[in-house]
C-alpha cells in the first residue's frame, strides 16, 4: 500500500477515536457537578474509608458504597468545584449490595438519571466516573463484559473499566448519561475486577427512604422501647424523694452534658463513640453518687450491664446503636420532665436524642 493510501485509510479510525473522546468529555462535563469524593475519618482523625459518590434525588441524597463510610466517625465530601462539606446523616444502607445513602445539607446539584431495568446488556458501552480525593473527576470508557446474578435479585454488572483504588462508589453510565450502576472494585486473584451494582437496586433503596428522615438505621421508635420508657417513667419522682438536691443536680448536669456530646457523635454515624460517651457518663455517676442515691445507681448499673451484654442489634442496624439506645432510655428516665433541653428534641415518639437521632 502506498503511503498516501495508508494515510487516508487511517482517517476513519482517527475520526472514530476523536468522536469517542468527545463523548467521554461530554459525559464527564455533564455529570461532574453531581459526583463527589467521599472520605471517612475515625474519631482520631485518621482516614478509614475513601471513595466516590453521586446525587440520586432532588432532595440531595448521595449514593456511595457502604464499605467506604461504614467505619467512619465523620464523612467528608469534596465537590467538583473544590468545596468541602460534611455528610450530616447516613440515611440508609443495603449490606447485601454494599450501598449507602448519605445526606449532605447545603449541597445542591442535579440528580443523575437512573436507567430503567433491562438497559444493561453484555457489550453495552459504559463510562465510569470516579472522583479521587484531591484530584479532578476522571472518566474511563469500557463495556459490560457479563451480568452475574447476585443476592437472588438483580444482575451484578462486570465491566472492563479499571477504576483507581479507593474510588468505588462512582456512577457507571451509558452513552445517554443514564446511570447503569455504582462502580465497585473487587480484588480477585491479585487483580482488581470492576463491577457495577445495578441502578434498579439504587432506585429501590432511594425510593424506600422516608423523605425528611435523618438517620435511617435508627428506625422508628419501637414498641419495645416505648414499653421500657413507660416502665421507667416514675423513676424521677422517686429520685427526688430519695436523693438530696446535690445528687439530683449532679445527675442532671452529667447526663445533659453526655447527651449534648453524644448527639453530635451519633449523627456522624459513629454509634460506638456515642455509646462510649453514655457509658462513661454512667460510670462517672455511679462513682460520684456512691451510696447517696440508690434508685439512680440501681437503674444506671442495670443499664450499663444490659448495654455491655448486648450482642445482637435487634431493631437497630448495629450493636453500638442498640447499646446507645439502652443508655439513653435510662438517661431520659433519670431526667424525667427536666430535660434534656428542647433543642435536643426529646419526644416520646422519636428516637431519644435529637429529633431523628440519639
Amino acid at each position: 500500500m502506498r503511503p498516501s493510501s495508508f494515510f487516508f485509510a487511517c482517517i476513519p479510525l482517527l475520526a472514530t477515536a476523536a468522536a469517542a473522546q468527545d463523548s467521554l468529555n461530554d459525559i464527564l462535563d455533564e455529570t461532574s457537578p453531581s459526583v463527589v469524593s467521599v472520605r471517612a475519618y475515625n474519631p482520631n482523625g485518621n482516614v478509614v474509608g475513601q471513595g466516590s459518590g453521586f446525587i440520586v434525588s432532588k432532595d440531595g441524597l448521595i449514593v456511595t458504597t457502604l464499605h467506604v463510610v461504614e467505619p467512619g466517625a465523620v464523612i467528608e465530601l469534596k465537590t467538583a468545584d473544590g468545596r468541602i462539606i460534611h455528610a450530616s446523616h447516613l440515611v440508609a444502607r443495603d449490606e447485601e449490595w454494599d450501598l449507602a445513602l448519605l445526606r449532605a445539607d447545603g449541597f445542591e446539584a442535579d440528580p443523575l438519571r437512573l436507567a430503567g431495568e433491562g438497559a444493561a446488556e453484555a457489550g453495552t458501552a459504559v463510562f465510569a466516573i470516579e472522583s479521587p480525593f484531591g484530584f479532578n473527576n476522571v472518566a474511563s470508557e469500557g463495556e459490560i463484559i457479563a451480568l452475574h446474578p447476585h443476592a437472588g435479585r438483580k444482575d451484578l454488572l462486570q465491566i472492563s473499566n479499571r477504576i483507581t483504588p479507593g474510588s468505588s462508589g462512582g456512577p457507571v453510565l451509558n452513552a445517554r448519561g443514564e446511570v447503569l450502576g455504582v462502580a465497585q472494585s473487587v480484588p480477585n486473584a491479585g487483580q482488581a475486577v470492576t463491577y457495577a451494582i445495578p441502578s434498579a437496586v439504587v432506585a429501590g433503596l432511594r425510593d424506600s427512604t422516608p423523605r425528611g428522615a435523618s438517620v435511617r438505621e435508627l428506625g422508628e421508635f419501637t414498641a419495645e422501647a416505648r414499653r421500657v420508657r413507660d416502665a421507667l417513667a416514675n423513676v424521677r419522682p422517686e429520685i427526688e424523694r430519695q436523693c438530696g438536691s446535690q445528687a439530683v443536680g449532679l445527675i442532671d448536669s452529667v447526663i445533659t452534658d453526655a447527651i449534648s456530646s453524644g448527639v453530635d457523635i451519633y449523627n456522624t454515624g459513629n454509634h460506638l463513640g456515642c455509646y462510649r460517651i453514655y457509658e462513661g457518663a454512667g460510670y462517672k455517676l455511679l462513682f460520684l453518687l456512691d451510696d447517696r442515691c440508690e434508685a439512680a445507681s440501681s437503674l444506671l448499673g442495670k443499664a450499663i450491664r444490659e448495654a455491655s451484654a448486648t450482642v445482637m442489634p435487634g431493631n437497630y442496624d448495629s450493636v453500638p446503636a442498640a447499646q446507645a439506645w439502652i443508655m439513653r432510655i435510662a438517661f431520659d428516665s433519670l431526667l424525667g420532665d427536666r430535660g434534656p433541653p428542647s433543642a435536643l428534641g426529646r419526644s416520646d415518639d422519636t428516637p431519644p436524642g435529637t429529633e431523628d437521632s440519639l
